[in-house]
């Protein structure tokens, strides 16, 4: 797939990046419980190396890697969103 310009990316369907979102939740949320990625860092600007590989991994599966990358940015603030919700 060719790569998402930042144009299509921030157009793009809820309905595609909840699918890669769903696609890639069991891999992001594996990385978090083992302790090798914090939320934090992940919903950060850069993605952590061990969710940089992931992205990559998404990217041969055929998503595009802008798409996956937003995907994984938006599973870490879900993440953290939950984890304040726990502290409320």
């Amino acid at each position: 797939m060719d790569a998402m310009n930042a144009a299509d990316l921030a157009n793009a369907p809820s309905e595609r990046l909840q699918a890669c979102m769903d696609a890639l939740r069991p891999a992001f949320e594996s990385a978090v419980e083992s302790g090798g990625v914090a939320l934090g860092s992940a919903a950060g600007s850069e993605l952590p190396n061990e969710l940089e590989t992931l992205a990559s991994e998404a990217e041969r599966a055929g998503w595009p890697a802008d798409l996956a990358r937003r995907a994984i940015h938006e599973l870490a603030r879900e993440g953290l969103g939950a984890e304040g919700a726990v502290y409320d």
